[in-house]
């Protein structure tokens, strides 16, 4: 057993976890809109102990950890839920998201939704999985053919004209549109083949990470609005989808690179 073999039990460990309605009912408003729950918590310790067993030398870069930083040659950048208000309201739809990055390079990422035990993995150079099966994005030409998944951005309700004007734009050029409340998720639905595209503003390292890793890996593509990497230190815009919408994707994208331009650091 590898290391990220072992890496992918210890995920599954998080069940029990998510699944206790005791935890989930611990619930404290952090902003408007913005929630951390009991659940949040107590799979961000499991995990910090268990990683720490593996790879002792790796920093833990969390959500829900006050001490963020980018001190170690290698970080495990977590999400311990993504998709909270999922969680509190018993949706199904969330997902804990765990990556490994080395000299700022993705080597390891995992979204695991212990809802319907679904395991999205991939590895650098290893290929894309689905509970250990192969995984590709699909096959597309046009937006026009396209399933696209996005997020509202519910933290920056402020802004919410240019988020629903993105949502209203997109939905005229593609097939249809799902919120998923979770965008780790919808990323790795893209990487699935369940949709075809995703477009989010304001997304934090650790709802990308790991599905970067995973969506390259499932032959897709992922960056920022305006086509660059996605780093892993700010609040960023993404898009990621098939390679043969991704020239249309860009183009759609960076119509709005003015209106989603930010300087917020998350540490």
């Amino acid at each position: 057993m590898t290391d990220f073999d072992r890496v992918v039990e210890v995920l599954h460990g998080v069940r029990n976890i998510v699944l206790d309605p005791a935890l989930s009912s611990r619930v404290t408003v952090k902003n408007p809109a913005d929630y951390v729950t009991g659940t949040d918590y107590a799979v961000q310790e499991y995990l910090r102990v268990a990683l720490a067993g593996i790879y002792p030398g790796a920093a833990l870069v969390s959500e829900e950890n006050p001490q963020n930083n980018y001190g170690s040659r290698a970080v495990w950048i977590l999400d311990p839920i993504d998709g909270t208000t999922n969680l509190i309201h018993g949706y199904g739809k969330s997902a804990v998201s765990l990556a490994l990055v080395a000299d700022g390079e993705g080597v390891f990422g995992a979204v695991y939704n212990p809802f319907s035990d679904e395991m999205f993995t991939a590895r650098r150079g290893g290929g894309a999985y689905l509970n250990g099966r192969p995984i590709h994005c699909a096959e597309r030409r046009s937006l026009s053919e396209c399933l696209a998944n996005t997020e509202t951005s519910p933290y920056y309700k402020e802004s919410s004209e240019v988020s629903f004007e993105i949502l209203r734009r997109l939905f005229l050029r593609c097939q249809d549109i799902r919120v998923l409340g979770s965008a780790a998720l919808g990323l790795a639905y893209v990487a699935a083949g369940r949709a075809d595209l995703f477009m989010s503003r304001n997304l934090k390292p650790w709802d990308h990470a790991a599905t970067g890793i995973i969506i390259k890996e499932a032959g897709g593509c992922i960056s920022d609005f305006s086509g660059r990497p996605l780093g892993y230190e700010g609040v960023e815009c993404v898009i990621a989808g098939a390679p043969g919408i991704w020239d249309e994707l860009r183009e759609f994208a960076a119509e709005f690179k003015s209106k989603t331009e930010w300087s917020e650091n998350v540490y």
